[in-house]
């Protein structure tokens, strides 16, 4: 298969990956030298990372398929299945699932089972057909109501037959908005190449250094410090800011590098040098005429909370996108702001700080492409 197809491959699994036991074998990720192109970096990182996905829900349907006695308690580290589902027209649009009543109970006690945004797999005879779908609503739980949005048009009679149903224990969504922005990119759009395709280690400056002032202010441990950025000599002692030394070292390389990558095991201080580099580009942004906001984007929502709570310490003008169970950031949050869509996101241009996850941040990556600039 060539795998230059991947712009236009499905994101899903297919059938013939699933039942089958078919596998589209990446190419693995090149960890010394550098990458042909643009392209061959992108279809790289998509082959990766939908095997990745896909790889352990084969694995879990080939075990199924095997199993000799699908009536007793079957058990897979790779999958969550649930047997005796069938079909009824949902009450406004599209179709529910209703399970057997004996398996209501026990199903609902895992939230993580059915959550809106899964990949579920559906057959009704032994994996003759197999029908793909998403989880496009939980509803109401305490009646066992879960809407799903088949992935493609049904040939069969969906309501006349009973399923089993089989998910992915890793969230599809996740996964699928990374790979749709990675299959969206466009080779002339691509951030950096010079680092991730041809692995220069040469040294560049941030591109606020390079127009305007290098001269800060910061609310130091005793007062105000004044220094400038690219004389490490002016700069005050790592006690003064309030760090270790090794973290004055990541600080630096932050401020004064076009891409810094900085690591840590847990505990040592990460969190606390972003933002403390958030603080500094805040209260400076007009003295280096940065007209654009810092986009924060995380992993987890817990990670992303922690840090923006931290961030209003030293400004108001903050935007969390997407949802958070920090009372704190209520008031900040994109899903308050009235107005058209494209008036909205305007309005992101005009803040200190976007907050999102990695999820999130793919999905919109266009529209924050054009705000953050």
């Amino acid at each position: 298969m060539d795998l230059n197809t991947f712009r236009t491959f499905s994101t899903q699994p297919t059938y013939g990956e699933l039942v089958l036991g078919k596998r589209i074998k990446p190419q693995p990720n090149i960890i010394k030298g550098s990458y042909d192109s643009v392209e061959h970096y992108l279809s790289t990182q998509f082959w990766l990372l939908r095997d990745d996905f896909v790889s352990p829900l084969r694995k879990g349907v080939q075990e199924y398929i095997k199993c000799s006695n699908k009536s007793e308690n079957f058990a897979s580290s790779e999958i969550k299945l649930c047997s005796r589902i069938n079909f009824q027209p949902a009450a406004h649009n599209g179709v529910q699932i209703c399970f057997a009543t004996e398996d209501k109970d026990n199903k609902f006690e895992d939230s993580k089972f059915l959550m809106q945004g899964s990949l579920v797999c559906f057959t009704c005879n032994n994996f003759d057909t197999l029908l793909f779908a998403t989880i496009s609503g939980s509803g109401n739980k305490n009646c066992q109501q879960v809407l799903v949005k088949f992935c493609e048009r049904c040939e069969e009679n969906i309501f006349a037959n009973e399923y089993v149903c089989i998910e992915a224990k890793a969230f599809f969504e996740h996964y699928n908005h990374v790979l749709k922005a990675l299959q969206d990119i466009k080779t002339n759009d691509f951030p950096f190449p010079q680092y991730f395709i041809q692995v220069s280690e040469e040294h560049c400056l941030p591109l606020y250094l390079r127009c305007q002032t290098s001269m800060v202010s910061v609310k130091g441990i005793t007062g105000d410090c004044h220094f400038d950025l690219l004389k490490l000599s002016s700069w005050p002692s790592a006690a003064q800011l309030g760090l270790d030394d090794h973290q004055l070292v990541a600080l630096q390389a932050a401020l004064t590098s076009e891409l810094a990558l900085i690591r840590g095991a847990p505990g040592t201080g990460k969190t606390l040098v972003g933002l403390k580099i958030a603080k500094i580009l805040t209260e400076n942004k007009e003295a280096q005429n940065r007209k654009t906001p810092i986009l924060v984007v995380s992993n987890t929502n817990f990670a992303l909370d922690q840090f923006l709570v931290q961030a209003l310490k030293f400004t108001q003008k903050l935007v969390r996108i997407g949802h958070s169970k920090q009372l704190k950031l209520d008031a900040f949050n994109f899903n308050r702001y009235k107005g058209s869509m494209p008036q909205r996101l305007n309005r992101l241009s005009r803040q200190d700080i976007i907050g999102t996850t990695t999820t999130i941040a793919a999905k919109m990556r266009s529209d924050l492409a054009c705000e953050v600039g």
